[in-house]
Protein backbone atom coordinates (compact mmCIF):
# COMPACT_ATOMS: atom_id res chain seq x y z
CA UNK A 1 0.00 0.00 0.00
CA UNK A 2 1.04 3.17 -1.23
CA UNK A 3 0.43 6.50 1.34
CA UNK A 4 0.61 9.83 -0.39
CA UNK A 5 -0.31 13.17 2.19
CA UNK A 6 -0.03 16.20 0.82
CA UNK A 7 1.32 15.07 -2.73
CA UNK A 8 4.56 13.75 -1.56
CA UNK A 9 4.96 10.14 -2.10
CA UNK A 10 5.74 8.97 1.34
CA UNK A 11 7.23 5.30 0.06
CA UNK A 12 10.20 7.42 -1.51
CA UNK A 13 10.63 9.02 1.64
CA UNK A 14 11.11 5.88 3.37
CA UNK A 15 13.51 4.41 0.69
CA UNK A 16 15.42 7.28 1.25
CA UNK A 17 15.17 6.87 5.32
CA UNK A 18 16.33 3.27 4.60
CA UNK A 19 19.97 4.23 3.53
CA UNK A 20 21.63 5.40 7.10
CA UNK A 21 20.20 1.96 8.07
CA UNK A 22 21.85 0.10 5.39
CA UNK A 23 24.92 1.69 6.38
CA UNK A 24 24.83 1.06 9.76
CA UNK A 25 24.01 -2.31 9.22
CA UNK A 26 27.16 -2.92 8.98
CA UNK A 27 28.58 -1.67 11.93
CA UNK A 28 25.77 -3.92 13.47
CA UNK A 29 26.77 -6.68 11.83
CA UNK A 30 30.49 -6.30 13.32
CA UNK A 31 28.86 -5.99 16.55
CA UNK A 32 26.60 -9.23 16.72
CA UNK A 33 30.62 -10.79 16.18
CA UNK A 34 30.98 -9.79 20.25
CA UNK A 35 27.63 -10.31 21.31
CA UNK A 36 27.17 -13.95 20.24
CA UNK A 37 27.34 -16.89 22.50
CA UNK A 38 27.18 -19.60 20.08
CA UNK A 39 29.31 -21.12 17.28
CA UNK A 40 26.90 -20.69 13.75
CA UNK A 41 26.59 -23.31 11.30
CA UNK A 42 24.26 -22.80 8.36
CA UNK A 43 22.80 -25.44 6.08
CA UNK A 44 20.76 -23.97 3.09
CA UNK A 45 21.08 -21.03 0.88
CA UNK A 46 20.42 -17.16 1.77
CA UNK A 47 17.84 -15.84 -1.13
CA UNK A 48 19.43 -12.56 -2.92
CA UNK A 49 15.60 -11.37 -3.53
CA UNK A 50 13.88 -9.79 -1.00
CA UNK A 51 11.09 -11.90 0.74
CA UNK A 52 10.26 -13.04 4.74
CA UNK A 53 12.15 -14.60 6.58
CA UNK A 54 10.63 -17.02 9.58
CA UNK A 55 12.36 -18.26 12.31
CA UNK A 56 11.55 -20.43 15.48
CA UNK A 57 11.52 -18.40 18.02
CA UNK A 58 14.54 -19.64 21.05
CA UNK A 59 15.59 -16.87 23.32
CA UNK A 60 18.11 -13.77 23.61
CA UNK A 61 20.33 -15.10 21.14
CA UNK A 62 17.79 -15.04 18.28
CA UNK A 63 18.59 -11.78 17.11
CA UNK A 64 22.33 -11.93 17.12
CA UNK A 65 22.53 -15.29 15.16
CA UNK A 66 20.10 -13.89 12.56
CA UNK A 67 21.78 -11.06 11.77
CA UNK A 68 25.02 -13.16 10.93
CA UNK A 69 23.33 -15.62 8.84
CA UNK A 70 21.07 -13.20 6.84
CA UNK A 71 24.19 -10.67 6.45
CA UNK A 72 22.12 -8.05 4.66
CA UNK A 73 20.19 -5.23 5.93
CA UNK A 74 16.10 -6.90 7.16
CA UNK A 75 13.48 -5.26 9.53
CA UNK A 76 12.25 -7.06 12.51
CA UNK A 77 8.96 -7.06 13.94
CA UNK A 78 9.41 -6.63 17.50
CA UNK A 79 7.87 -6.54 20.94
CA UNK A 80 7.84 -3.28 22.60
CA UNK A 81 9.24 -4.39 25.87
CA UNK A 82 12.10 -4.53 24.56
CA UNK A 83 12.58 -0.77 23.66
CA UNK A 84 15.09 0.21 26.87
CA UNK A 85 17.05 -3.19 26.88
CA UNK A 86 20.48 -3.41 24.92
CA UNK A 87 18.81 -5.89 22.11
CA UNK A 88 16.08 -3.29 21.71
CA UNK A 89 18.97 -1.13 20.89
CA UNK A 90 20.41 -3.38 18.53
CA UNK A 91 17.12 -3.82 17.02
CA UNK A 92 16.90 -0.18 16.70
CA UNK A 93 19.78 0.50 15.19
CA UNK A 94 18.95 -2.82 12.36
CA UNK A 95 15.84 -0.97 11.47
CA UNK A 96 12.54 -2.93 13.15
CA UNK A 97 8.78 -2.74 14.34
CA UNK A 98 7.76 -2.30 17.49
CA UNK A 99 4.32 -3.59 18.79
CA UNK A 100 2.31 -3.61 21.58
CA UNK A 101 1.36 -7.12 22.09
CA UNK A 102 -1.40 -6.16 24.24
CA UNK A 103 -3.33 -3.86 21.57
CA UNK A 104 -5.21 -5.16 18.88
CA UNK A 105 -5.06 -1.73 16.58
CA UNK A 106 -0.98 -1.78 17.62
CA UNK A 107 -0.71 -4.65 16.22
CA UNK A 108 -2.97 -4.22 12.72
CA UNK A 109 -0.47 -1.31 12.73
CA UNK A 110 2.76 -2.91 12.59
CA UNK A 111 1.52 -5.83 10.31
CA UNK A 112 0.55 -2.62 7.85
CA UNK A 113 3.92 -1.41 8.61
CA UNK A 114 5.69 -4.82 7.50
CA UNK A 115 3.61 -4.83 4.38
CA UNK A 116 4.58 -1.67 3.56
CA UNK A 117 8.28 -2.75 3.81
CA UNK A 118 7.71 -5.76 1.83
CA UNK A 119 6.33 -3.78 -0.61
CA UNK A 120 9.34 -1.63 -0.85
CA UNK A 121 11.47 -4.70 -1.73
CA UNK A 122 12.51 -4.92 2.08
CA UNK A 123 13.68 -8.03 3.96
CA UNK A 124 11.75 -8.55 7.02
CA UNK A 125 12.09 -10.88 10.05
CA UNK A 126 9.24 -12.60 11.83
CA UNK A 127 9.18 -15.08 14.23
CA UNK A 128 5.65 -16.10 14.25
CA UNK A 129 5.27 -18.13 17.41
CA UNK A 130 5.46 -14.59 19.44
CA UNK A 131 7.41 -15.86 22.57
CA UNK A 132 10.44 -17.99 23.49
CA UNK A 133 9.87 -21.91 22.75
CA UNK A 134 10.73 -23.53 25.97
CA UNK A 135 8.61 -26.29 25.62
CA UNK A 136 10.46 -29.97 25.70
CA UNK A 137 8.60 -31.25 23.07
CA UNK A 138 7.36 -29.17 20.36
CA UNK A 139 9.16 -28.11 17.49
CA UNK A 140 7.09 -24.56 16.87
CA UNK A 141 4.03 -23.41 19.48
CA UNK A 142 0.96 -22.32 17.65
CA UNK A 143 2.06 -19.45 14.90
CA UNK A 144 0.35 -16.41 14.55
CA UNK A 145 -0.87 -15.84 10.81
CA UNK A 146 1.01 -12.52 9.88
CA UNK A 147 3.83 -13.81 7.57
CA UNK A 148 1.17 -15.75 5.62
CA UNK A 149 -1.08 -13.19 5.37
CA UNK A 150 2.08 -10.61 3.74
CA UNK A 151 2.93 -13.12 1.45
CA UNK A 152 -0.55 -13.59 0.12
CA UNK A 153 -0.96 -9.80 -0.21
CA UNK A 154 2.07 -9.20 -1.37
CA UNK A 155 3.02 -12.22 -3.47
CA UNK A 156 6.25 -12.45 -1.89
CA UNK A 157 8.05 -15.74 -0.82
CA UNK A 158 8.25 -17.06 2.69
CA UNK A 159 11.72 -18.21 3.87
CA UNK A 160 11.42 -20.75 6.75
CA UNK A 161 14.60 -20.81 9.19
CA UNK A 162 15.19 -22.78 11.69
CA UNK A 163 17.99 -22.68 14.53
CA UNK A 164 18.73 -24.98 16.79
CA UNK A 165 20.89 -24.52 19.99
CA UNK A 166 22.70 -26.88 21.35
CA UNK A 167 26.16 -27.64 22.26
CA UNK A 168 27.71 -23.90 22.22
CA UNK A 169 26.22 -23.94 18.37
CA UNK A 170 24.02 -23.10 16.39
CA UNK A 171 23.44 -24.98 13.52
CA UNK A 172 20.55 -23.15 11.52
CA UNK A 173 18.73 -24.96 8.38
CA UNK A 174 17.33 -22.64 6.09
CA UNK A 175 14.41 -23.94 3.92
CA UNK A 176 13.14 -23.17 0.35
CA UNK A 177 10.99 -19.93 -0.78
CA UNK A 178 7.63 -20.79 -1.27
CA UNK A 179 4.71 -18.85 -2.24
CA UNK A 180 1.58 -20.16 0.44
CA UNK A 181 -1.90 -20.62 -1.16
CA UNK A 182 -5.33 -18.94 -0.67
CA UNK A 183 -6.10 -20.88 2.24
CA UNK A 184 -4.90 -19.15 5.36
CA UNK A 185 -5.57 -21.86 7.76
CA UNK A 186 -4.12 -24.42 5.14
CA UNK A 187 -1.29 -21.91 4.46
CA UNK A 188 0.01 -21.30 8.17
CA UNK A 189 -0.08 -24.76 8.67
CA UNK A 190 2.16 -26.34 5.70
CA UNK A 191 4.54 -23.25 7.02
CA UNK A 192 4.43 -24.88 10.55
CA UNK A 193 5.04 -28.30 9.06
CA UNK A 194 8.08 -26.81 6.98
CA UNK A 195 9.67 -25.49 9.87
CA UNK A 196 8.76 -28.92 12.11
CA UNK A 197 10.50 -30.86 9.00
CA UNK A 198 13.29 -28.55 9.13
CA UNK A 199 14.06 -29.15 13.24
CA UNK A 200 14.01 -32.68 12.31
CA UNK A 201 16.57 -32.31 9.49
CA UNK A 202 19.03 -30.61 11.69
CA UNK A 203 18.23 -33.45 14.92
CA UNK A 204 19.29 -35.94 12.73
CA UNK A 205 22.89 -34.65 12.25
CA UNK A 206 22.86 -35.64 16.39
CA UNK A 207 23.80 -38.82 17.79
CA UNK A 208 20.94 -40.85 19.07
CA UNK A 209 20.38 -40.27 23.24
CA UNK A 210 18.70 -42.46 25.53
CA UNK A 211 16.53 -40.70 28.05
CA UNK A 212 18.37 -42.72 30.93
CA UNK A 213 21.60 -40.68 30.12
CA UNK A 214 20.53 -37.34 30.11
CA UNK A 215 20.86 -35.72 33.38
CA UNK A 216 17.66 -35.13 36.06
CA UNK A 217 16.36 -31.00 35.61
CA UNK A 218 18.27 -31.16 32.23
CA UNK A 219 15.28 -29.08 30.73
CA UNK A 220 14.98 -26.86 34.00
CA UNK A 221 18.12 -25.91 33.63
CA UNK A 222 18.55 -25.46 30.06
CA UNK A 223 15.50 -22.79 30.41
CA UNK A 224 17.09 -21.14 33.10
CA UNK A 225 19.92 -20.72 31.53
CA UNK A 226 18.39 -18.62 28.64
CA UNK A 227 16.63 -16.36 31.22
CA UNK A 228 19.79 -15.72 32.93
CA UNK A 229 21.15 -13.78 30.04
CA UNK A 230 17.68 -11.57 29.37
CA UNK A 231 17.36 -8.78 31.51
CA UNK A 232 13.14 -9.39 31.46
CA UNK A 233 13.62 -12.68 32.32
CA UNK A 234 16.62 -13.54 34.85
CA UNK A 235 15.10 -11.83 37.90
CA UNK A 236 12.15 -14.69 38.10
CA UNK A 237 12.26 -16.55 35.21
CA UNK A 238 9.27 -18.22 36.08
CA UNK A 239 6.97 -15.16 36.65
CA UNK A 240 8.75 -14.03 33.49
CA UNK A 241 7.33 -17.14 31.10
CA UNK A 242 3.88 -16.98 32.63
CA UNK A 243 3.17 -13.53 32.19
CA UNK A 244 4.77 -14.16 28.30
CA UNK A 245 2.40 -17.17 28.28
CA UNK A 246 -0.77 -14.75 27.94
CA UNK A 247 0.65 -13.58 24.62
CA UNK A 248 0.41 -17.24 23.12
CA UNK A 249 -1.48 -17.69 19.78
CA UNK A 250 -4.26 -20.22 20.63
CA UNK A 251 -6.05 -21.81 18.04
CA UNK A 252 -10.25 -21.45 18.17
CA UNK A 253 -11.62 -24.93 19.74
CA UNK A 254 -7.60 -26.21 21.06
CA UNK A 255 -8.08 -27.47 24.48
CA UNK A 256 -4.40 -26.25 26.44
CA UNK A 257 -2.59 -28.84 28.10
CA UNK A 258 -2.21 -27.09 31.37
CA UNK A 259 -6.05 -26.50 31.60
CA UNK A 260 -6.51 -30.03 30.99
CA UNK A 261 -3.51 -31.60 33.37
CA UNK A 262 -2.44 -28.56 35.16
CA UNK A 263 -4.93 -30.30 38.33
CA UNK A 264 -2.58 -33.43 38.21
CA UNK A 265 0.32 -30.66 40.41
CA UNK A 266 -2.57 -30.39 43.22
CA UNK A 267 -3.71 -33.42 43.79
CA UNK A 268 -3.39 -35.63 47.00
CA UNK A 269 -2.13 -38.67 46.43
CA UNK A 270 -4.09 -41.48 47.51
CA UNK A 271 -5.37 -44.95 47.05
CA UNK A 272 -8.14 -44.04 44.86
CA UNK A 273 -5.63 -41.88 42.32
CA UNK A 274 -2.57 -43.68 42.77
CA UNK A 275 -2.05 -44.91 38.83
CA UNK A 276 -2.39 -40.92 37.97
CA UNK A 277 0.90 -41.20 39.02
CA UNK A 278 2.24 -43.63 36.33
CA UNK A 279 4.97 -42.29 35.10
CA UNK A 280 3.72 -43.30 31.21
CA UNK A 281 0.63 -40.47 31.84
CA UNK A 282 3.34 -37.81 32.99
CA UNK A 283 2.87 -34.47 32.56
CA UNK A 284 5.78 -32.14 32.41
CA UNK A 285 4.28 -28.58 31.06
CA UNK A 286 2.89 -28.02 27.58
CA UNK A 287 2.49 -24.52 25.04
CA UNK A 288 0.13 -22.71 27.05
CA UNK A 289 2.45 -24.30 30.60
CA UNK A 290 5.07 -22.48 28.18
CA UNK A 291 7.66 -23.81 30.73
CA UNK A 292 6.66 -21.92 33.51
CA UNK A 293 5.99 -25.31 34.97
CA UNK A 294 8.98 -26.73 34.64
CA UNK A 295 10.57 -24.14 36.45
CA UNK A 296 8.61 -24.95 40.04
CA UNK A 297 10.43 -26.92 41.90
CA UNK A 298 6.73 -28.58 43.39
CA UNK A 299 5.61 -30.88 41.37
CA UNK A 300 4.00 -34.68 41.44
CA UNK A 301 5.89 -36.77 43.80
CA UNK A 302 7.46 -39.97 42.19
Amino acid sequence: MRVRQGGSDLSLKKKIADVPLKVIHYYVLAATLLMRRYKVRVEGTVPKQPCIFVANHFGYDDLPTAISVLKKHFYVLASDVDRRTPSGLMMRFNGLVWVDRTDPEDRRRAAEALTEHVRLGHRILLYPEGLWNVTPHLPMLPMFSGAVRISQETGVPIVPMYCLFRDGVCSVKIGEAFTPGESLPQAAGDLRDRMATLWYDLLERFPTEKRAEIPAGFWRENVRKRCSVYGLAKKDPAAYLAQEAEYMYRPKGAVDPEEAFGHLRRLTPGPDNAFLWNRRLSYDGGAGAFGASVLRDEGRPG
